[in-house]
C-alpha cells in the first residue's frame, strides 16, 4: 500500500457559538506521499475524531478528492459531541489515506476573547431572575427582577412606580402621598394653619383672597415684598 504523509495547514474557527451559529470547525490539509510529492486529484478516505482523555467524538467520516494542489477542505461537525471543552486538552485524531496522526486543537482569537465573559453565574435562583453586575466583586450575579411588571390590571390602568415596584392603577391622576393629587384628594387640617377653611380648595381660596395682590400690572413687571 502506498504510504502518505499528511501535512496539516490550518484548523480554524471553532463555531460553537450562541444563537444559530453552526457547531462546526473548518479543517484544511495537503496530502503528500512518502516522497513528499503532493497527491493531486485523488479521492482519499478520511476519518477524524475529537479526543479528550477517554472521550472520543467522531466529527467526520467519508472521502474527499484533493484538488490540483493536493488540498482538501472539510467541515468537522461538532453538534453530536459531548466533549468537555473547559479542560483545554482536546486533540484531533485523524486517518487520511490510511495514515494516522494527531494534532492539538488550539485557540483562535475569538475563543480567546470569550474567556473575558466566563464570570457569569452557572446557576441562579428561579425563573425570571436577571443578571446584574457586582462592581465590588467584579462579577455577574443572578438576582430577582425587582422591576418586573404587574401580572394583572384593569382596562385603561397605567403603570406607576411606588418606590419599590411597578404597579397598575386607575388613570385618574391620583397616587397617594405624591404631588399629582387634586385638592380634594389631599389630607388637610386647619388646626395649625390659622385659616377658617375646612378643605384644601377652600384654604387656597382663602389665602388668595387675603393676599391683597395688585389687580393690575404692566408688561414684564414682577411682584416684590416691601
Amino acid at each position: 500500500m502506498r504510504k502518505s504523509i499528511l501535512f496539516i495547514l490550518i484548523s480554524l474557527i471553532s463555531a460553537c457559538l450562541y444563537g444559530q451559529a453552526p457547531e462546526k470547525i473548518n479543517y484544511q490539509a495537503v496530502v503528500r506521499d512518502a516522497n513528499g510529492n503532493i497527491i493531486v486529484n485523488t479521492s482519499v478516505p478520511i476519518t477524524i475524531s475529537v479526543v479528550n482523555g477517554v472521550n472520543s467524538c467522531l466529527v467526520y467520516t467519508g472521502s474527499q478528492t484533493t484538488n490540483s494542489y493536493g488540498l482538501i477542505n472539510l467541515e468537522l461537525d461538532l453538534s453530536a459531541c459531548t466533549i468537555d471543552w473547559t479542560t483545554g486538552t482536546a486533540t484531533l485524531s485523524s486517518s487520511i489515506n490510511n495514515v494516522s496522526g494527531t494534532s492539538n486543537l488550539n485557540s483562535v482569537p475569538y475563543s480567546l476573547h470569550a474567556n473575558s465573559v466566563t464570570n457569569y453565574p452557572t446557576s441562579g435562583g428561579t425563573d425570571g431572575y436577571i443578571l446584574v453586575w457586582d462592581g465590588t466583586n467584579n462579577e455577574w450575579v443572578a438576582q430577582a427582577n425587582s422591576s418586573a411588571l404587574p401580572s394583572t390590571g384593569t382596562t385603561n390602568d397605567v403603570l406607576t412606580w411606588n418606590g419599590t415596584a411597578w404597579v397598575a392603577q386607575a388613570n385618574d391622576g391620583y397616587e397617594a402621598d405624591t404631588d399629582d393629587q387634586t385638592a380634594t384628594e389631599v389630607d388637610y387640617s386647619n388646626t395649625t394653619s390659622g385659616l377658617t377653611a375646612t378643605t384644601v380648595q377652600a384654604a387656597i381660596d382663602e389665602v388668595n383672597a387675603s393676599s391683597n395682590l395688585p389687580s393690575s400690572a404692566n408688561t414684564d413687571e414682577v411682584l416684590t415684598w416691601n
